[in-house]
């Protein structure tokens, strides 16, 4: 959860219960620098207060005092800088290695890894592993398709999966989210990942999409199939309704004419409201391992011993030459690979026809000998500039390393080389983009929380450099040589690297994908593109967190006929239907506190009239029994009108009641509230929508009412159901249609069904999430004390089990162990009317809670799915 922290004029702030430690912690205070906090915001020139692992102040700290005090004057202190794709899971996971000093000193302070389809597994073992031994920068992963693949399938099947495979890896990477995963990484050019088919990724990639999983892809081809590849992750995307992001996004200088094309195939799909990126280093050549280049796939099964074996078998051999010989075509001949790492150090920096003459074979054979001698990396010279400064050029592409030390510079190198040869030289980007790519964008784009800005409240990671001094040391034969010129590079509060030199402090900590900070465009594209995909005509939503409205906003359109869209003031009226029930609930309480009236009253002597089941003559039905729908009345008789359930106007009562005692099953029925709504006006002696509106809505200061009267009807919000039938939606005017009676005609406890004490009330989405946070908070919102913290539990209390598994009702309030989002419990109710579906469902625990009204839909009930897009955004 974030830590907002407010500093007051010479008050010094030491945090407790820090992220790193439970311990305080020195503080710094940086002065005169230009600061890029990470957007795009123009630069400005302040001081940066840091204690703790947090920024606490952005500012004048001239009377400020702390214990380190670094001049930053000429400097620019940014953000640092967060790599989308990185292979350095290796280093980290070592001791010795796991300073992951190539990344800090290039300014990284967080990496994500597991990315290409493979990853270490599970994610909460690697990350318990990392906490204990130390690690230099951040880290958080991605769970690898190919990893878990093998994991079901044995890691020589060179087949789709079954259905049955892809439900175990289903479950393996929806477990791998709850551990704080990332989302999904494909490496389709590799195996076993060429092996499986789009279908089979769509399939996995929707066990992580309430989560907000990403598909990050290695695509299938960066040559010839770039396009189809490209169409590939987008459908992926589409059908899964999961971001995506495009690895390390290049073309190889054979297919260079397809680069308009590509950028206009993700262009054209984030226009339809898929939120797809991509990452890119600033280099002309790639880097994979020999066999990945130039092996057909098939004999990359099995593993090293096997791929040997086909290698020494002299008529397997002849079956793998010419693909070979292709591969090595495609890449752009046997000059354009480079031995970088993994043989013998004599032909280390070699290409390979270089290797070839020294052993006196062709190329073919010789790619095939290092192969047989050990995992060989290589750098392949066949990326198209032009195509990259395309790219590069692009609001959409973040900057990454795809980085593994010792097989590319762009471990070493990526963030000053892009800096000097295409900020400084080339001026392909601005300074302030080159660092808004490089963090704040990455952060949002992936949802790392309280990371990549340089505001207040936020871990401090910050860094301190001049681009001109910022420099890269290596090359494609010195691969491993550091940068230099960064000044400062600090991690969670801790100083790493101090006048360019590494201190060998490990500060980083095991980044999750927790409480999401992802850009809420992300978040607004999913919504737009779930109303489109499932023709629901428009939705407004309000989310709680901490006990505070964190967000609201409407989705589609307000109506059909003028295709108008809603209030920018949110004020919109919409009928909530169910959820009105308890505000009937939440009236008796306050009755029962008064000592006016017991839960245990029998129903019937309130009334005046014969509340019984005929089966059961001797069993009251009592208030209790109405308010958790055990009373064994049902609807069948309807509802709208009390006359149904009263022996002297209808004479088929007697069918009102279903065939078990009271008390003994449960039976949702609207009737129910409706006696209850004529309880409440018999007790109190004032008519149910004024007492309602007396009592609950005035003291919330809620825009509501159960009577039309009272509204301004212009911003109702009209409502409509499908009709499957003729597949057209209709307008329900009846929804808002005022009182059948006159008030003369009126009969004070007895009529409340008028007002529909079941599904009447009408409010607008921030009332009803005002009114959801005094639930949450037991019974007061703001001040007002709307009923005792007993009552309000006793409203949530599991009182029945319900018809569905996991949910049980309490007092109009439904408890959702599970059931509705998993593994969550939340509290609340829904409703469905007109065509209109609604929910208010929270977690008073965790004072969170969702508010949705959705207007007009044409298949499933939505309520769920919406709950899951807003918990797993805001809060999971």
């Amino acid at each position: 959860m974030k830590r907002i922290i407010s500093l007051f004029t010479g008050l010094l702030l030491s945090l407790t219960a820090l992220e790193l430690s439970g311990e305080n912690q020195s503080s710094i205070i940086i002065r005169g620098g230009s600061i890029y906090d990470g957007s795009l915001n123009k630069q400005y020139k302040a001081d940066v207060m840091i204690s703790g692992d947090r920024i606490v102040f952005i500012g004048d700290c001239s009377d400020k005092a702390a214990d380190k005090i670094i001049d930053a004057t000429g400097y620019i202190v940014s953000p640092g800088f967060i790599d989308p794709h990185s292979h350095s899971n290796v280093l980290l996971a070592k001791i010795g290695s796991n300073s992951n000093e190539n990344m800090l000193q290039q300014g990284v302070t967080t990496v994500l890894c597991g990315v290409c389809g493979s990853s270490p597994f599970p994610v909460r073992q690697i990350f318990d592993k990392m906490t204990k031994q130390g690690i230099g920068t951040n880290c958080g992963f991605f769970v690898g398709h190919g990893t878990i693949r093998n994991k079901v399938l044995g890691n020589s099947a060179d087949r789709p999966a079954t259905k049955e495979e892809i439900e175990q890896m289903q479950k393996l990477l929806s477990d791998s989210m709850d551990e704080g995963a990332f989302g999904l990484s494909t490496g389709l050019y590799y195996a076993p990942g060429c092996y499986a088919s789009t279908e089979e990724v769509i399939e996995l990639a929707k066990a992580m999409s309430d989560k907000e999983g990403i598909y990050s892809s290695h695509i299938r081809s960066e040559g010839a199939a770039v396009d189809t590849s490209i169409k590939e992750a987008i459908r992926i995307g589409k059908e899964a309704n999961v971001q995506v992001n495009i690895s390390h996004i290049k073309i190889t200088r054979t297919f260079k004419g397809k680069t308009e094309d590509i950028i206009k195939l993700i262009e054209d799909a984030q226009k339809e409201g898929i939120y797809i990126t991509a990452d890119q280093y600033p280099y002309i050549a790639s880097s994979t391992s020999l066999r990945a280049s130039v092996l057909p796939r098939w004999a990359e099964l099995g593993g090293r011993k096997k791929i040997v074996m086909s290698l020494d078998n002299p008529d397997t051999l002849e079956l793998i030459r010419p693909a070979i010989e292709k591969n090595i075509a495609n890449t752009g001949g046997p000059n354009a690979i480079l031995i970088s790492k993994g043989c013998d150090s004599k032909f280390i920096g070699k290409t390979l026809d270089e290797v070839a003459r020294m052993l006196n074979m062709t190329p073919v054979d010789a790619a095939a000998e290092l192969i047989r001698q050990s995992d060989v990396s290589v750098i392949k010279f066949s990326i198209d500039e032009k195509a990259m400064l395309k790219f590069m050029g692009k609001p959409w592409v973040m900057t990454g390393t795809d980085g593994s030390l010792g097989a590319h510079p762009r471990a070493t190198g990526t963030y000053p080389t892009k800096i000097r040869n295409y900020v400084i030289k080339k001026n392909i980007l601005s300074i302030i983009d080159m660092i808004h790519r490089s963090s704040g964008m990455v952060a949002k784009t992936y949802g790392i929380e309280g990371r990549g800005f340089i505001k207040e409240g936020y871990f401090a990671d910050v860094i301190i450099f001049k681009p001109e001094d910022f420099k890269s040391n290596s090359d494609y034969i010195n691969t491993k040589a550091l940068a230099s010129g960064m000044k400062y590079v600090i991690v969670n509060g801790k100083i790493a690297i101090e006048d360019g030199r590494y201190n060998g402090v490990l500060a980083g900590v095991t980044v999750k994908k927790k409480n999401s900070a992802k850009d809420i465009s992300i978040f607004e594209n999913r919504m737009n593109k779930f109303l489109k995909d499932n023709h629901i005509i428009g939705v407004i939503a309000s989310v709680v967190k901490d006990n505070k409205i964190i967000y609201t906003n409407s989705f589609g359109k307000r109506d059909l006929e003028g295709k108008t869209s809603f209030r920018q003031d949110h004020k919109d009226i919409v009928r909530i239907a169910s959820i009105s029930k308890s505000f009937c609930a939440t009236a008796l309480m306050q009755l029962v506190e008064a000592g006016k009236l017991s839960l245990d009253q029998e129903v019937g002597d309130i009334m005046g009239f014969k509340i019984r089941n005929p089966k059961y003559p001797n069993n009251k039905i009592t208030v209790n029994m109405l308010l958790s729908h055990v009373s064994s009345l049902n609807d069948s008789q309807g509802y709208k009108t009390l006359d149904k359930i009263n022996p002297a106007k209808n004479p088929n009562s007697d069918k009102c009641y279903s065939d078990y005692c009271p008390g003994t099953g449960y039976k949702y029925c609207n009737l129910n509230f409706n006696l209850l709504g004529a309880v409440v006006e018999k007790i109190s002696g004032i008519r149910y929508d004024e007492y309602i509106k007396k009592y609950i809505l005035d003291p919330l200061k809620m825009h509501a009412s159960l009577n039309i009267e009272d509204l301004d009807t212009s911003i109702c919000v009209p409502l409509y159901s499908y009709n499957a039938k003729s597949g057209v939606f209709k307008h329900r005017h009846e929804a808002y249609y005022p009182l059948a009676k006159s008030d003369d005609e009126y009969i004070l406890g007895y009529d409340p069904a008028l007002f529909s004490t079941t599904g009447g009330m009408k409010c607008d989405v921030e009332s009803l999430a005002r009114y959801m946070i005094m639930h949450i908070n037991y019974g007061t919102y703001d001040g007002a004390k709307i009923m005792t913290e007993t009552s309000a539990r006793l409203i949530q209390s599991k009182q029945t089990s319900t018809d569905v598994k996991d949910i049980y009702y309490g007092y109009a309030m439904r408890n959702m162990n599970g059931a509705w989002i998993p593994n969550v419990n939340l509290v609340g109710h829904t409703g469905s009317a007109y065509g209109m579906v609604s929910t208010m469902t929270f977690n008073p625990m965790e004072k969170y809670g969702f508010v949705t009204l959705c207007n007009g839909y044409s298949g499933e009930k939505p309520t769920v799915y919406f709950d899951r897009m807003l918990y797993y955004h805001f809060i999971y």
